[in-house]
């Protein structure tokens, strides 16, 4: 089985982890809040270099947009009070979406990100993918049909999304700036495999293991 697969490492081997670049941004929410991303309708000049387009007042930062590039390449977080957030690849867009791999990059505040996923893990924890920015280490992984949550690892679950043509945010209760923008920007990524193909996998497997309904103990 693979192991976990380093998609892109900005930080040198030995090297202690900055502080992700949240201070300057503001302290976490201290309630939480919800709100949509409505997809934007683009005018014809528009669409010659966006892809897609989707905007929303989310909470106390404001108006964000996300924006989903063909000329760059990338998905573009805007909001004045959020880091300056993006994800990109050399490839540009593929089925109107960044899509993750070796040469994906990510980076807020200036700062690059560590991604790492194991693509073949049975289960969704597994399988997620990790993502490393200063100091934290997120999970990104779905949490049902059509939806994604945003874990960070001492906090727990920061952000939860259902996908859809206007996807539908809610943000936990102390995340902050930095948690925001990342489970913002991971909208303009993909694609990714259905998780009910992997859920099949893993029950043919634990059957297998298993010996089939005997359990493993037929006459040898």
């Amino acid at each position: 089985m693979p192991t976990d697969e380093i998609i892109q490492s900005a930080v040198p081997a030995g090297a202690p982890a900055a502080p992700a670049p949240a201070d300057r941004y503001g302290t976490a929410n201290a309630t939480g809040f919800d709100f949509e991303l409505v997809r934007k309708r683009l005018r014809r000049r528009e669409r010659r270099r966006i892809e897609r387009a989707w905007t929303g007042v989310a909470g106390p930062y404001g108006e964000v947009t996300l924006t989903l590039n063909r000329d760059t390449g990338r998905a573009e977080l805007s909001c004045a009070a959020l880091p300056e957030t993006w994800v990109s690849h050399p490839d540009g867009t593929r089925q109107g979406c960044i899509v993750i791999d070796q040469r994906t990059r990510l980076v807020i505040g200036g700062q690059e990100a560590e991604l790492i996923r194991n693509r073949w893990g049975l289960r969704r924890e597994k399988r997620a993918l990790h993502i490393r920015i200063g100091d934290r280490h997120y999970s990104y992984l779905s949490a049902g049909r059509r939806v994604k949550e945003l874990r960070e690892a001492r906090r727990g679950p920061v952000a939860r999304i259902r996908q859809g043509k206007n996807p539908a945010v809610t943000v936990s209760p102390g995340a902050d700036a930095v948690d925001l923008s990342l489970a913002l920007v991971l909208q303009g990524t993909g694609p990714y495999v259905p998780s009910i193909i992997f859920d099949l996998i893993y029950v043919v497997v634990v059957f297998l293991i298993a010996g089939g309904p005997s359990g493993g103990d037929g006459d040898s």
